[in-house]
C-alpha cells in the first residue's frame, strides 16, 4: 500500500528554473503543496500488527529518498511530463507584439513570475529575455512559463534588468523600476491543466521625463474563437495541443493531452475531435468550443495508435495501431471498440471514402496497403507496394484515384479504387512525407524531406508542373478551404507556414517551440 501512495506522487520540477529551488516563495509554496501531498498519501495507508513503526519509518525514509529524487531530478531531467502535470498545472505567457514605432526600445526582462493570491512570487522560466526583437516583430512570442500548485492567482510580477532607447547620437540607458512589476489578472490553475496568457506591453508613455522608463503592462486571458476560425497543432514532445486562429496565425491557447499525441481528426458536425495519443494507448476526445478534453475511448495496451480518420457521418472512427499492426473500428458516439482487424506491419495512416464504405490503411514495415469493408468488417484486399514503402495516400475529389507516397521510392503511385491496380506512375523525386490534394483544382500536393519545396503535380499530364517555396524541408500539412491556403509544417524550423494556393506564396507564418506533428483546422460547413 505504500509503494502505491509513493508512486502516485508527481514531482513537479522539469519546467521550473534552477535558483528557484533556492530563493523566494516559490520553493515552499510548491515543494510544501507536495510535501502535503506525500504526508497525507502516506498518513492515509492503513498499517497494523506488529510491523507498524517499522512500516512508518520506513514512509519516512521514503519521504527523504523521494525529496532527494526531486533535487537529483530537477538537475538531470528525467522526470517525465506527464508525471510532473499529474498534480499541478501549466501556465505558459505569450508576449504580444508591438507597432514598429517601439522598436527604438531595447529592453531586457531579469524574472517573471506568477503571484499567488496570498501574495508571494512563484518563478516561471524564462524563454525569451532580451524583447528588442520579440516585441517589434509581427509574430508572438513564447515568453515564460512552468508549473504551478492548482489554485486562484492574482496576476504575474516582473522584474525589468535593464532598458535603453536609441537616439540619434547612440544608445542611451534609461532608468528602470527597482521593484517588480505586478500585472494584474487573476487566473485560475487546474490540475493537469494548461491555461495560456496574453502579455502586451502600451507602446505610449514608455519614456517619461526623457530618460526614466516607465513600462505599463496587461495581461489577458485566451479569448473564445469562433470554431471557423479555428486549427489545432500537435506537439508530441510536449503532449500537448496548441490552438490557433488561422486567419490572424496567432496562437488562442493551449490544450493539455496524455502522452505522444499524434494525430487529430475533427468531426465539426458534433463540435468535437479526437486525438490519438500513442503512449497512453487511448484516443482522447476533445470538446472544440471549450477547448478541453472531455472523455477517453481506451483501445488496448501496446496498440500506440498512430493516425486516425472519420467518416463524413461521424459514426465510425478509424485509429491506425503502429504497435499492434491492427485497425480499431470505433463507435465514437458510444466510446467503444466495435471491430478490431489485423492489417500489414507498422500501420502509418488510414483514409477513408465520401460514402464511408471503404477504409484503406498504409503499412511501413510491411509495404503494403489493406483495403477494409467497412459495410461488413472485414479485410477484402492487401496490395504489395512492390518494395516501397508506403506512408500515406489521398483520394481525389471523386474519387477515381488514390494516390499514394513513398519515402523511398521517387514515384507518386497512383491506384484505381475501382479495380485496386496501379493505372500510374508519376515521378516526383525521393523523400515523400506529406501529401494533400487541392478540390478546386484537383492539383496533388506533396511534400519532401530535406527539401525546401513542395511539388505541384498534374495527374492529367502525369507530371510535377510547379513548386513551392518553403524556409524548410515540409512535414504534415492541410488544406484550408475557407482561405484556399495551404497550411504547412517546417519541422526543421518549428515553423507553421500558410501559402496562398493561387500565388504560390507564404502569406504568413507562426513560431512554436518544439516539432509539431500535424496541424488541423476546422471547416465550416
Amino acid at each position: 500500500m505504500l509503494s502505491r501512495a509513493i508512486h502516485t506522487t508527481s514531482i513537479p520540477c522539469h519546467r521550473l528554473s534552477d535558483d528557484f529551488y533556492t530563493s523566494g516563495d516559490g520553493p515552499k509554496k510548491v515543494v510544501g503543496f507536495l510535501m502535503n501531498r506525500c504526508i497525507d498519501r502516506i498518513a492515509s495507508t492503513r498499517f497494523s500488527g506488529r510491523r507498524e513503526g517499522h512500516a512508518l519509518m520506513r514512509a519516512g525514509y521514503l519521504a527523504v529518498l523521494l525529496l532527494t529524487l526531486l533535487a537529483v531530478s530537477c538537475v538531470t531531467g528525467t522526470v517525465s511530463r506527464q508525471a510532473l502535470r499529474n498534480d499541478l498545472g501549466e501556465v505558459r505567457i505569450y508576449l504580444e507584439p508591438l507597432p514598429e514605432e517601439a522598436g527604438r526600445i531595447h529592453l531586457t526582462l531579469g524574472d517573471l513570475a506568477a503571484v499567488p493570491l496570498d501574495g508571494g512570487r512563484v518563478p516561471l522560466i524564462l524563454r525569451v529575455q532580451d524583447l528588442k526583437r520579440a516585441v517589434t516583430g509581427k509574430r508572438q512570442s513564447h515568453l515564460a512559463s512552468g508549473l504551478l500548485p492548482p489554485g486562484f492567482y492574482q496576476g504575474i510580477s516582473l522584474t525589468i534588468q535593464k532598458a535603453s532607447v536609441q537616439r540619434e547620437d547612440g544608445e542611451a540607458a534609461l532608468l528602470i523600476p527597482r521593484d517588480p512589476i505586478l500585472v494584474e489578472r487573476p487566473f485560475d490553475v487546474k490540475s493537469s491543466k494548461v491555461i495560456s496568457l496574453f502579455l502586451s506591453l502600451d507602446p505610449a508613455g514608455l519614456i517619461i521625463e526623457g530618460f526614466r522608463f516607465s513600462p505599463s503592462f496587461s495581461l489577458a486571458l485566451p479569448s473564445r474563437e469562433l470554431t471557423s476560425l479555428v486549427g489545432y497543432l500537435i506537439l508530441p514532445e510536449e503532449d500537448r495541443i496548441t490552438v490557433f486562429n488561422r486567419k490572424t496565425m496567432r496562437i488562442v491557447g493551449d490544450i493539455a493531452t496524455g502522452r505522444n499525441p499524434q494525430r487529430i481528426i475533427i468531426d465539426q458536425n458534433r463540435g468535437r475531435a479526437y486525438v490519438a495519443v500513442s503512449d497512453d494507448d487511448t484516443v482522447q476526445v476533445l470538446d472544440i468550443l471549450r477547448g478541453s478534453i472531455r472523455e477517453l475511448i481506451l483501445l488496448r495496451t501496446g496498440d500506440g495508435p498512430r493516425d486516425l480518420a472519420l467518416t463524413e457521418d461521424g459514426r465510425l472512427l478509424l485509429s491506425a495501431n503502429y504497435g499492434s499492426d491492427t485497425v480499431s473500428i470505433i463507435d465514437p458516439i458510444q466510446g467503444v471498440e466495435t471491430e478490431r482487424i489485423r492489417v500489414g506491419q507498422g500501420p502509418t495512416s488510414v483514409i477513408v471514402n465520401r460514402n464511408g464504405t471503404r477504409a484503406y490503411v498504409t503499412s511501413s514495415l510491411a509495404n503494403t496497403l489493406s483495403v477494409i469493408d467497412l459495410s461488413t468488417g472485414i479485410l477484402s484486399a492487401v496490395l504489395s507496394m512492390e518494395g516501397a514503402t508506403p506512408l500515406a495516400a489521398a483520394l481525389d475529389r471523386d474519387e477515381e484515384n488514390l494516390f499514394i507516397i513513398s519515402g523511398d521510392s521517387p514515384n507518386l503511385n497512383v491506384l484505381d479504387p475501382a479495380t485496386l491496380t496501379i493505372t500510374d506512375k508519376i515521378y516526383i523525386g525521393t523523400g515523400a512525407v506529406s501529401i494533400a490534394i487541392d478540390d478546386n483544382t484537383g492539383l496533388v500536393l506533396v511534400g519532401k524531406e530535406h527539401i525546401s519545396e513542395i511539388s505541384i503535380v498534374d495527374p492529367s499530364v502525369l507530371m510535377t508542373i510547379d513548386t513551392i517555396r518553403l524556409k524548410g524541408a515540409a512535414g504534415h500539412m492541410t488544406i484550408d478551404r475557407q482561405e484556399n491556403a495551404l497550411l504547412v509544417l517546417v519541422p526543421g524550423r518549428k515553423l507553421l507556414q500558410k501559402v496562398d494556393l493561387v500565388s504560390k506564396r507564404v502569406m504568413a507564418e507562426m513560431q512554436v517551440d518544439v516539432v509539431p506533428s500535424e496541424v488541423a483546422v476546422v471547416e465550416d460547413k
